[in-house]
């Protein structure tokens, strides 16, 4: 039996692919981000050919990735917005997708459109969501671009067959909304954080980086930090960074606060907005 061919519908940087060192240049400067830790692992299973065609303002770019992984990307022309290029130019886009002859087409995010090119093939789709307009990325769209990226939405959720959702929350969400079969499966993690030395001298024992809201969990991170008091009789601090920016927000911090509260020897601190030089 012969190899898969999947073909992921992802955004790729251009400048990974302009020299051999572009990679190193890449990890040294920047985290490495979900796709590119999914790609690196897929690219270890001998029995998957992987492809990636992605689209870009910022010119064409064709090369390989960890030297089993083909990628091209493709120049969006001047003046046109990604979902409208999709919308626009669908039939170019589709005869370069069957270019790769894919068995299996894996369209990540809602936001550039990726999604709804793979449930436009022949062959089985899957579809990986980073955030849901209206549910996750946006309370409401705003803009011409975010309405048409939310109708693009509605139009993906309803021919969608197959879901991965990388939070539960996520999950139960498409659950009750879509009639896909939805499979959690949380954001792949680079390996190097699996080797990470303790340091002794840490200021806090977890950090929470991110928007507060209830798609993010830190309501529940609270939680597991009260359980594991009370049952490990673990004295833990956690800093929270984020702002809220709405009233919604705001109550969800009122209540984490709340929550935190309940907390006997551990400590969560919040410490809104901090740049990245001031991270702890």
């Amino acid at each position: 039996m012969g190899k898969v061919r999947v073909l992921m519908l992802a955004d790729i940087p251009p400048e990974l692919l302009h020299n051999e060192s572009s990679m190193a240049v890449w990890n040294k400067y920047y985290l490495p981000t979900p796709i590119l830790n999914l790609l690196e692992g897929l690219a270890r299973i001998p029995e998957l050919e992987i492809s990636v065609l992605s689209f870009s303002r910022r010119g064409n770019a064709r090369g390989m990735l960890w030297k089993r992984v083909h990628v091209e990307v493709v120049k969006v022309p001047k003046g046109s917005a990604l979902s409208t290029f999709y919308l626009l130019r669908w039939p170019i886009v589709l005869r370069k997708i069957h270019h790769f002859s894919p068995d299996v087409v894996h369209g990540q995010g809602i936001e550039s459109g990726y999604a709804w090119l793979a449930t436009l093939q022949t062959v089985p789709h899957l579809l990986t969501f980073h955030g849901v307009y209206g549910v996750t990325a946006y309370l409401k769209p705003q803009g011409i671009w975010q309405r048409l990226g939310y109708k693009l939405q509605q139009v993906t959720l309803k021919r969608a067959r197959h879901i991965i959702a990388i939070s539960h929350y996520l999950e139960n969400w498409f659950r009750q909304n879509t009639s896909a079969n939805v499979y959690y499966v949380p954001n792949a993690v680079h390996d190097s954080f699996y080797h990470i030395k303790p340091n002794t001298y840490a200021e806090f024992d977890l950090l929470y980086v991110g928007r507060i809201m209830p798609a993010k969990g830190l309501l529940d991170a609270i939680e597991a930090l009260i359980i594991l008091e009370r049952k490990r009789r673990l004295k833990l601090r956690m800093a929270v960074i984020g702002q809220p920016t709405s009233k919604e927000q705001q109550d969800y911090l009122n209540k984490c606060r709340m929550r935190a509260e309940m907390l006997e020897r551990s400590e969560v601190i919040f410490l809104g907005n901090v740049s990245h030089e001031k991270l702890p």
